[in-house]
C-alpha cells in the first residue's frame, strides 16, 4: 500500500505491505508510535506491550527497520521517500484514521514516551466522554510565538520558514498569544469526522509550513473546532514518563555522570540528524 503526499519541499511517499495494512485497519483500541533511523530507545516498549494486552489495547510501532526486541506483530515496517526524513513520523502521528481505519480510539506517544498503568482509566473515561481529542499544555512555554523563538534559537527548522508561518498567523489572528501551546508528544483522539478534518488541516499546515508541528497544532484546534479536553502539564506525570535515550528521564534533576554523558550523547545525535536533514534538503 502506497501513501503519497505533497509538501513545500517535494513529494513524500510511504510504502506499507498490504498484509500489514489489513492487520492494522482491523484494530479498535490502539496505542502507537513511530521510530525512524533507530533514533529513540525501544526497550521500554516491551513493557508497554504487556500493559496494553492487559487492558485490551494493541500497541503498534511504525519503523523503517525491524526492531529485534519487539514482537513482529507489534511493528509495522515501512519504506519511505521524502525530502525530509522527519515527514514519515509526522504522517503516522497526525493521520491515524488513514491507517487505523476502523479504530474507536488511538493514543499517539512519541517513541521516547513510556506509559503507566494509570493511563487506562483515563482512556476509558475519555472514550465515554463527548470530547474528540485530549492534550496536555506545554510544560515550558505558553504560546506559539514563544515556541517559534525557541525553535529558531535551537535551529529546529529554517528560521525564514518559521517567521513566514508566524507572520501569516499573526495577520489572521489578532489574539494569537491566547491560543495556548500544547505538547505534541502525546495525542489522544477518537476516530470521528471532526478529528479527520482536524488531522487533514493540521498535516497541511505541517507540510507547507514548518515541520515543527507544535507551531500549527493550536491553529488546527482553533480552525477545526474539535471538542478539546485539556490537561495541565503537571498531569502528564500521572500517566507517562518521558525518556531521552537509554531510559534517561528528561525531567530528572540528577547531575550524575551517567546523565551528563547521556545529555552530551543526545546533543551529538541531534546534530547528526540535522546534518542528515540538510543533506536531504540539498538533494
Amino acid at each position: 500500500m502506497n501513501f503519497s503526499y505533497l509538501s513545500n519541499s517535494g513529494k513524500i511517499s510511504i510504502e506499507i505491505s498490504e498484509e500489514d495494512f489489513i492487520k492494522i485497519k482491523k484494530l479498535n483500541k490502539i496505542i502507537y508510535s513511530c521510530n525512524t533511523g533507530g533514533y529513540s530507545p525501544t526497550n521500554h516498549f516491551k513493557n508497554v506491550i504487556k500493559i496494553c494486552e492487559l487492558h485490551d489495547y494493541t500497541f503498534i510501532i511504525f519503523t523503517d527497520k525491524h526492531i529485534t526486541s519487539i514482537e513482529k506483530e507489534n511493528q509495522i515496517v515501512f519504506s519511505f521517500d521524502a525530502p525530509n526524513p522527519r515527514y514519515a513520523a509526522k504522517i503516522f502521528k497526525i493521520l491515524p484514521h488513514e491507517f487505523f481505519i476502523n479504530s474507536e480510539i488511538s493514543l499517539w506517544i512519541d517513541s521516547n514516551v513510556e506509559i503507566n498503568q494509570t493511563v487506562f482509566n483515563n482512556l476509558n473515561n475519555f472514550l465515554e466522554s463527548d470530547y474528540d481529542i485530549e492534550l496536555f499544555l506545554h510544560d515550558k512555554r505558553k504560546n506559539i510565538i514563544d515556541e517559534a523563538s525557541e525553535c529558531k534559537k535551537m535551529a529546529k527548522d529554517n528560521a525564514l520558514i518559521i517567521d513566514s508561518q508566524i507572520s501569516k498567523y499573526m495577520s489572521k489572528y489578532v489574539n494569537l498569544k491566547e491560543f495556548g501551546l500544547y505538547q505534541g508528544r502525546i495525542l489522544l483522539r477518537k476516530n470521528t469526522n471532526e478529528i479527520q478534518k482536524f488531522s487533514i488541516f493540521w498535516l497541511n499546515e505541517v507540510l507547507f509550513n514548518s515541520i515543527r508541528d507544535q507551531l500549527s497544532l493550536p491553529i488546527a484546534i482553533k480552525e477545526s473546532k474539535v471538542n478539546l479536553s485539556l490537561n495541565n502539564h503537571e498531569d502528564v506525570h500521572n500517566f507517562f514518563k518521558v525518556l531521552v535515550h537509554n531510559k534517561y528521564d528528561m525531567y530528572s534533576n540528577e547531575k550524575s555522570l551517567k546523565n551528563i554523558f547521556i545529555n552530551i550523547k543526545t546533543k551529538i545525535i541531534f546534530k547528526l540528524v540535522k546534518f542528515k536533514e540538510t543533506y536531504f534538503d540539498s538533494r
